[in-house]
């Protein structure tokens, strides 16, 4: 099965199972574990808090099937914090991405708790202040 997390009010991709995150974290209700081939979370990492953050990566990993691959991806808060202080995004734009986030965390700490879940980095891949890390299972 495929799965594509996304926020509240959200469309998912046709063919991909529709898992909502929420700022309380993931709901997995009637998934399996090892259920998954494929899990797209492009941008969900900021939209749950970072005090659940460790449980959402290890709700990902616990429904990843061996072979399979999750692509998980969020906004840095350094690349971020960068752009405002280079003037490299507008204020209002600024303030659209912190009302859109209930977190922002840095490329590496999200790489390093992946890799603590003994998942391995295929590709990573920054665009402005957004990040996505590929991984397998």
């Amino acid at each position: 099965m495929k799965a594509h997390i996304v926020k509240t009010g959200e469309e998912h991709i046709e063919g991909y199972r529709r898992l909502e995150i929420t700022p309380q974290g993931l709901n997995l209700q009637g998934i399996s574990a090892n259920e998954c081939s494929f899990i797209l979370a492009g941008d969900a990492l900021d939209s749950c808090t970072a005090e659940v953050l460790p449980t959402v990566l290890q709700q990902i990993a616990s429904v990843m099937r061996l072979g399979s691959t999750a692509v998980i991806g969020g906004t840095d808060l350094r690349l971020f914090s960068r752009a405002v202080i280079n003037n490299l995004i507008s204020v209002s734009e600024a303030n659209s991405v912190v009302q859109g986030s209930n977190s922002m965390l840095d490329f590496n700490t999200v790489a390093g708790a992946l890799k603590s879940l003994g998942l391995s980095i295929i590709t990573t891949k920054v665009t402005g202040v957004h990040y996505e890390i590929e991984v397998s299972r």
